[in-house]
């Protein structure tokens, strides 16, 4: 594995950690813990804004705070795959946003790490190995399943 100076570590009760020069990964916490945000990746798992309701409106309300524009907010099943719409939407965003890229689910440990994954991938041209470096964190179960498979048969496909 390269060497890199990522992750960097913004605010670990929220996971919030910058994983290249524009973009960071966090869990529910990390919008309030960084700023300002210029796109906004929100990708809630359903369960959460069914069985949560105070918990779906505090991210509606943190929503307001920048443009409509500037965020895709999707709903994701924790541990499934993700449709590579997903990741052509989240890069599409990144590409036409200035500022620096929050990418948040839950906790920050699949979910947004694996769409984080995907976008080093493509955008910084990183290996499988080098990508995963910057966005795991050994500490925590391996990613793995679902989300990282996802995101890394759309990070080589061919564009």
């Amino acid at each position: 594995m390269g060497a890199s100076h990522y992750p960097r570590w913004i605010h670990e009760g929220s996971l919030l950690r910058q994983v290249s020069e524009r973009l960071h990964v966090g869990g529910m916490g990390a919008f309030e813990r960084g700023a300002p945000w210029g796109v906004w990746v929100d990708l809630a798992d359903a369960e959460i804004r069914a069985d949560a309701p105070a918990l779906a409106g505090r991210r509606d309300r943190l929503a307001q705070r920048m443009p409509t524009e500037n965020q895709l907010r999707v709903q994701v099943e924790d541990g499934r795959a993700m449709p590579p719409s997903v990741f052509d939407r989240a890069l599409a965003l990144v590409r036409a946003t200035e500022g620096p890229t929050l990418i948040s689910c839950a906790v920050g440990i699949s979910r947004s790490a694996s769409v984080a994954y995907a976008l080093l991938r493509v955008l910084d041209r990183l290996t499988h190995e080098d990508a995963y470096e910057r966005v795991f964190y050994e500490e925590w179960p391996r990613l793995s399943g679902g989300p990282l498979t996802s995101a890394r048969v759309w990070a080589e496909a061919p564009r």
